[in-house]
């Protein structure tokens, strides 16, 4: 039996909570949100109402632990005086790391799986026209901003090949290994345009690290079961009403490893015939990814994070690390591989922009790019990294991003239910961040490239 003072305290938690949480009671019930979001929180120190009624609803709704939970609490809250209840924080650090394991219990009970899985095949799966003139400058910035950050860092240019009906003041400047952007190359040659650099081809300058030492990656994290074990174990028996499970030892990084670490030892092998594959047909059965609800998150509209098979996964991460690597030499106007010190430094300059540019007034323009992930193309992804990342890297793996995405089987499991789609055009978060990074730089660019304004970049590329 719960004592009346700890039964006090949840019931005071569970309305302070109710108040900032539960204010959608025809979407989620008050109650519900209450407990579990407060299972994360420190209780604050103001009167706390009397939650019997409230609690009482829930019951109807809770099972097994978490039933037996809520039933003590009531049972206790009517023996409590409100007027003499003092309350007090979870200090105890291993109590509340006791308490936050019951948010487990019931998965994502406040996410709506069936609307928000409709709406994410929708934005997926949804045509756009692209203009392919566009799409030829976004290449050229990407060049830019690599030839000029080499320069910057080794004071040459990077291994590349200068066609030539370029523009004089471009070749010149890859003669004399120099910024075209110089002002003093400038005065001499004249200005170089964004669009002289589809003359440029570049060549090979990195090496495309394969991640043989696997270790350092093994986080506890879920995985995706292979192609035909996803039909025989969730599609087919949730097409023949039959209850669908699996085994934790298949779907769970560490434990895939843990008892089967030969399994790892292909994953060269498979980044390579990645590489190899010009259609990747005959790698469709590690083309599965699963989607899952942002643990943590109390949304009602849940944000689907990708979990690849154990091959695929290490082949994305190792594409990811690389377009890290690139991001981090080349790239000073992106967030994504800078460490928490780093990020505060930024922020810290871009606060201070007036100093450095008195009598000038600077306007900040904040973009969120909402389900970003969702809405990149092959056409404005692949067409862009096959000319530059492909190139720099000497591999073909970059500019396979989006046609790996239209060769995956996505489901998404649901208790007895469940949702599932045949490729898809879109990507699904957490999966390419660095990738995307790398083409949404330029993309962001290329409207701007009429004003005659100095614009400073900062893309975070985290959503």
């Amino acid at each position: 039996m719960w004592p009346a003072d700890e039964a006090a305290l949840w019931s005071h938690i569970a309305a302070r909570e109710s108040s900032t949480v539960g204010r959608r009671p025809d979407k989620v019930p008050t109650y519900w949100a209450a407990i579990l979001h407060s299972m994360l929180s420190r209780s604050s120190h103001r009167p706390a109402p009397d939650l019997r009624k409230q609690l009482h609803g829930g019951l109807e709704l809770s099972k097994g632990m978490l039933s037996c939970f809520l039933t003590e609490v009531i049972e206790a809250a009517g023996r409590i005086n409100y007027l003499k209840i003092r309350t007090k924080s979870f200090d105890d650090a291993v109590s509340r790391h006791e308490l936050t394991c019951l948010r487990k219990v019931l998965g994502h009970p406040l996410v709506d799986m069936e609307s928000v899985s409709y709406d994410l095949n929708r934005k997926v799966t949804e045509e756009y026209l692209v203009d392919m003139v566009k799409i030829e400058k976004v290449i050229c910035y990407v060049k830019e901003n690599y030839i000029r950050n080499h320069i910057a860092r080794y004071g040459t240019w990077p291994p590349c090949n200068i066609e030539e009906t370029a523009p004089r003041a471009l070749i010149r400047a890859h003669e004399l290994g120099i910024d075209p952007n110089t002002p003093r190359h400038v005065c001499n040659y004249g200005p170089v345009s964004i669009d002289a650099y589809s003359a440029v081809d570049l060549q090979s300058n990195m090496l495309f690290i394969m991640l043989e030492n696997a270790i350092p990656y093994l986080k506890n994290k879920t995985i995706s079961l292979m192609r035909n074990r996803v039909f025989a174990e969730y599609i087919n028996k949730l097409e023949q009403q039959q209850s669908s499970g699996h085994s934790w030892k298949d779907t769970r990084l560490l434990l895939a490893y843990l008892l089967n670490p030969a399994q790892l030892q292909d994953r060269v092998d498979y980044i390579k015939r990645y590489d190899q594959s010009p259609t990747l047909e005959e790698l469709t059965d590690y083309l599965v990814i699963r989607v899952v609800p942002k643990e943590k998150e109390l949304k009602v509209q849940y944000r689907g994070f990708g979990c690849k098979t154990l091959e695929d996964r290490f082949r994305s991460l190792a594409q990811e690390k690389n377009a890290m690597r690139y991001l981090d030499e080349y790239s000073h106007e992106q967030a994504m591989s800078l460490s928490e010190l780093d990020l505060v430094k930024k922020r810290h300059v871009f606060r201070n922009l007036y100093k450095a540019y008195r009598g000038h007034r600077i306007l900040y323009v904040l973009i969120h790019a909402k389900a970003w992930n969702n809405h990149f193309r092959r056409v404005t992804v692949d067409v862009v990294v096959r000319e530059t990342s492909d190139r720099i890297f000497s591999v073909n793996i970059f500019s396979k991003t989006h046609l790996a995405y239209q060769r995956t089987l996505v489901y998404i499991p649901n208790g007895q239910q469940g949702y599932y789609w045949q490729g898809q055009d879109g990507g699904i978060e957490g999966l390419n961040q660095g990738t995307w990074v790398i083409v949404y730089i330029a993309q962001i660019k290329t409207p701007l490239e009429g004003y005659r304004t100095l614009t400073i970049y900062y893309v975070k590329g985290m959503t």
